[in-house]
Formats: C-alpha cells, structure tokens, sequence
C-alpha cells in the first residue's frame, strides 16, 4: 500500500472518499485544513473527542435566497369562554380579582326565609345557662299544620317582623330598603323589597342581611311567633339548613334556609 504523502509512517488505500485516497492523512495536517476529497466534495481536519485528527466531510450550505412572503397581519386570538378557564384561576379570581355586582334599583330584590319553629317547652330545657339557643340541633323542631294558622296570618306576623327590625338587619341601607310585599310560599316567606339607592354590592349585602337575621334570632330574646293549641310557639332564621344524621342528632348542611337575591325580570314599578 502506498504512503501518505505528508506521513511516510501512515499508508492508504486510493479507495477512500476523503482526501487520505489522494494521499492526504489527516495526521500529519493541521486542524481546520480543508482539502477536496475523491468523491469531489470538500473535507477539514477535524479532532475527536480523544484528541486523535480526522477528515470530516464539510457540509454543503444552502445559499438560496427565498422570496418574502408578505406580512400577515397578526390574528387575535379567541377569547376562552369561562369553561375553558382553569379552576384555580377561577377560583383566584373569584376570590381577588371580581368585579361587585350592584343592586339595581330599577328591579326587585327577593329575601327568603325558610323559619324554624319550636314550642316553649322545648326552648326551656335545650336553653343553656347564658340564655342562648344557637343552633338547631339544640331544639325539637315545631312543624306547623295547614289547619293551625291561615297564610294571611303568617304573612303579617313576618310583615311585622321584618318592619320591627329593620333597622338591626338592614345596618346602614335600613332607610333606603321599602318593604313591597310579604308572601308564604309553601314552608317559605318570601320579602319582596325595592332598594333606593345606588351602589351596593349585592353580595356584600346578602351575607350582611343574612347573618343579621339570624343573630336577631338566635342571640337575642326568643321571637315570638303564635299561639298554637294553647302552646306558645317561637321561631328562629338560620342561614343554614339541618338534618338527622346520627340517633337523631340534627346537624349542618350547605342548603341555604334565608336567601337574598335579584331576578332580572323583576322590574320594579
């Protein structure tokens, strides 16, 4: 085999693609030297990883220029529709970032209460010593009967009630709320009110309202409701319903019992 012919010590074959077939061994060059090879493309000394020089076949450049497409104007992207937000973003959101929403005094806003009655009897020996009944799970409930009062009756005696402490519930916005009319619905009572001013949040003002009422309720003085059967019959607003769960032991759910909302068709006149 003939000799490289700037290597006497290193030999080739002819047949080698770089330039060693030329007789050119990568050895005995300087790295970054380029020279054609037989296969007419063109080869640099390179080094590998132990040191040790070699060819490495010189890879060809595309030089074509290519033709400017014309600008496209960028598009917007959709906006997400609220189903497509992350739950902790909404959540965040919801917590931080939202926006109130006001009563609008131009509609009505419904206040709801589902009442807990009980007998004077039961109030005596669920009482604790410091006076207070907070919970329902403390009393045995008193279910009334279509026979024991008339609607008519009901819807005055919350009338009353609600006129007599709506200074206590109603805080600040008390002189701004009008009472339109006052409505039993099933086990419900339902407060139709108009209020004359501007700016109030309505969720601010629900939980406000909300817990107003049951404290008046429950940490005051029983309220009264009726005289059933020769029994005196109280009643308390819970913000929260109850349920039989254990040996008869009542205890929280999540139902709401006193709700405070505004429906958009309700157009005050």
């Amino acid at each position: 085999m003939p000799k490289c012919k700037n290597n006497p010590k290193k030999t080739y074959k002819g047949t080698e693609p770089s330039p060693k077939g030329k007789g050119w061994c990568a050895g005995g060059m300087e790295e970054g030297v380029t020279k054609k090879g037989t296969d007419g493309n063109k080869w640099i000394v390179a080094s590998n990883k132990n040191g040790h020089k070699r060819w490495a076949k010189v890879k060809k450049s595309t030089n074509k220029i290519k033709a400017k497409s014309p600008k496209k104007s960028p598009k917007k992207s959709p906006k997400k529709s609220p189903k497509n937000t992350p739950f902790i973003k909404k959540l965040f959101r919801g917590l931080f970032w939202s926006n109130p929403t006001y009563i609008d005094p131009s509609k009505y806003v419904y206040l709801t209460v589902k009442p807990f009655y009980c007998t004077a009897e039961t109030l005596k020996t669920a009482r604790r010593l410091d006076g207070w009944v907070t919970a329902p799970y403390e009393l045995t409930e008193f279910k009334l009967k279509k026979n024991d009062v008339s609607d008519a009756v009901v819807e005055k005696i919350f009338k009353n009630y609600l006129r007599d402490n709506q200074d206590y519930i109603f805080g600040n916005h008390s002189k701004d709320v009008t009472l339109i009319n006052t409505k039993k619905k099933h086990n419900k009572i339902v407060f139709t009110l108009k209020y004359n001013v501007e700016n109030v949040d309505i969720k601010h003002e629900s939980e406000y309202v909300r817990d107003m009422i049951q404290k008046n309720t429950t940490l005051g003085a029983p309220v009264f409701f009726k005289k059933i059967n020769k029994q005196k019959i109280y009643m308390y607003l819970y913000k929260f319903g109850y349920r039989h769960t254990y040996r008869g032991v009542k205890y929280y759910n999540t139902e709401n019992q006193i709700t405070f909302t505004q429906w958009n068709n309700s157009i005050a006149k």
